[in-house]
């Protein structure tokens, strides 16, 4: 059973800084990222398009389409993610540090009146860039059998031992309670749960705001569903423009009764019979599906979309309109994502080269909220926001550094390996 604690009396943030380093340090990035793609729009255009591969290929049987190694890196992909990834921890301090409460200090929830956030905002992108290399992958498969292959091997690795880490080692070394913990019924829970990517913990956290090893970590089963859902639609020869474009429309009118920006979590119950439980909140699967599907349907359209300032633009007034005018949430997804798709083929050269060293988004993203725990639970909930957003970054980039050339890059190699020996 998982023993419940009462909440210790949540700490009231008092750190003035912390307002002024995040209008700073997130309003920055993006203001650079904006005027950057803006500013090399109308160079870039005529020589990128020129250069678009145009396919001829048919959806049931997956053609091997592998961009050059050169190609694949022409992209500010691997900044977007990281960026994302540290938006995830500049909203998740105040939460983790004062609980609820805290979210009303972060400034772009007062700037959309609480209708979006800055974690909203990453997790989304996180889903757009996956939607689009996810069906480049599917395209670049051998088989099905191929694909999900790489697609396990991408995940399960890494988000095994960081569950590991969450689960065994702070868990267990923030409990005060570990007579027990480590016993075959929690490791045999601990097993189930990783295996459908979820991270069990025998006990909650105590002395936090925030009981949780890795709050952050639930994303990880709902972005691996999108990768089963484009593998299905394409064996049943639907993964096409107009199926995927009917299925978005569908999606988006799930969105717009309910919570403003997002399908509403209650749209579904919580299942609490086993194994439904086992997937989470089917609330949440609209939004996810949205998201990742509007990334989708952007690679599926990768030779009619032209990128232009001027789009662009346009872009960027309907999301900043969608974000405070509930009435015109249809707009959010569509926006946001050419967005990001302009971002990532503008954006300046050396962007493309951010992540010569390691892809290190995905352990950044899963890392970083137990470190932030580890943190919280050594000073007694008594850190400041931005020092502790400044030492989750440095924690998390450390972990994510061992990640990537421990566990995630080897697995990788291995797979390829194997992929290759297949074809």
């Amino acid at each position: 059973m998982i023993s419940i604690h009462p909440q210790p009396e949540t700490a009231q943030i008092t750190d003035t800084s912390y307002q002024t380093g995040c209008v700073l340090i997130s309003g920055g990035l993006l203001l650079f990222k904006f005027y950057s793609t803006w500013h090399n729009a109308s160079y870039y255009c005529l020589a990128v398009a020129s250069q678009r591969p145009k396919l001829n290929q048919t959806i049931e049987t997956p053609a091997l389409y592998e961009p050059a190694k050169a190609e694949r890196r022409k992209n500010g992909f691997d900044f977007l993610r990281l960026l994302f990834a540290f938006l995830v921890i500049l909203a998740h301090a105040p939460v983790q540090l004062a609980g609820k409460a805290g979210r009303a200090h972060e400034w772009f929830v007062r700037f959309t009146h609480g209708q979006y956030t800055l974690g909203d905002m990453a997790v989304d992108g996180f889903f757009l860039i996956s939607g689009y290399l996810i069906t480049q992958s599917w395209h670049s498969s051998a088989s099905w059998k191929d694909y999900l292959l790489k697609r396990v091997g991408r995940i399960y690795p890494g988000f095994l031992v960081a569950a590991l880490f969450s689960t065994w080692l702070l868990g267990y070394w923030a409990n005060t309670q570990r007579v027990g913990y480590v016993s075959s019924h929690h490791i045999a829970w601990f097993i189930i749960y990783a295996a459908v990517l979820q991270i069990y913990s025998p006990v909650v956290l105590q002395g936090v705001a925030v009981p949780s090893v890795n709050g952050s970590s639930y994303t990880i089963q709902y972005e691996f569903v999108c990768y089963v859902l484009v593998m299905l639609l394409a064996c049943c020869r639907k993964l096409s423009k107009w199926v995927v474009l009917s299925l978005i429309a569908v999606l988006i009118l799930l969105a717009l009764p309910g919570m403003p920006l997002h399908p509403p979590v209650a749209l579904l119950p919580y299942p609490h019979i086993f194994p439904l439980f086992l997937l989470s909140t089917p609330g949440r699967y609209p939004r996810f599906f949205l998201y990742f599907l509007t990334g989708c349907l952007f690679w599926l359209f990768r030779d009619r979309i032209r990128y232009t300032g001027m789009i662009f633009a346009v872009s960027v007034a309907g999301f900043v309109a969608a974000i405070l005018v509930s009435s015109l949430a249809f707009l959010l997804a569509p926006c946001f994502a050419y967005i990001i798709f302009f971002t990532a083929f503008r954006c300046p050269s050396p962007l493309h080269h951010i992540a010569r060293y390691g892809d290190f988004s995905y352990g950044l993203y899963l890392y970083a909220w137990p470190v932030a725990m580890a943190l919280l639970w050594v000073s007694h909930n008594q850190i400041g926001v931005t020092p502790l957003i400044l030492f989750t970054f440095i924690g998390g980039m450390f972990c994510a550094i061992f990640s990537w050339h421990l566990i995630e890059k080897p697995c990788l190699r291995y797979v390829h390996k194997v992929s290759n020996k297949q074809i």
